[in-house]
C-alpha cells in the first residue's frame, strides 16, 4: 500500500514522468502514424481528435496538427500520463 501511495503521489500530485515506452519509427513519420504505432486499439479518428484538442505534446510544445511530419527524437506525451520516447 505504501509504494502505491509514493506511485500516486509523485505521478499524479507532482505530476512527475512516470515510465516511459521506447518506440522505433520510421523516420519522418506523421504524429498520427506515430501515436497509431504506440496505442494500436484507438481508432483515427480518435487519434485525429485527441491531437487537434491539445492533447498532444513532443518536448513540451503542443502539436495539433495529425498531418505534421516529425523529424526531430524526442519525449512524446499523450494524454495525461502517458509517454514515450521517440
Amino acid at each position: 500500500a505504501e509504494s502505491a501511495q509514493a506511485h500516486f503521489e509523485s505521478t499524479v500530485q507532482n505530476k512527475e514522468v512516470g515510465d516511459v515506452t521506447e518506440l522505433t519509427v520510421p523516420k519522418e513519420s506523421s504524429l498520427l502514424d506515430i501515436i497509431k504505432l504506440a496505442q494500436p486499439e484507438l481508432s483515427n479518428n480518435e487519434v485525429r481528435r485527441l491531437i487537434e484538442q491539445g492533447g498532444v505534446s513532443l518536448d513540451g510544445e503542443k502539436k495539433t496538427n495529425p498531418q505534421e511530419k516529425v523529424v526531430t527524437a524526442g519525449t512524446l506525451k499523450v494524454g495525461k500520463r502517458q509517454f514515450y520516447s521517440i
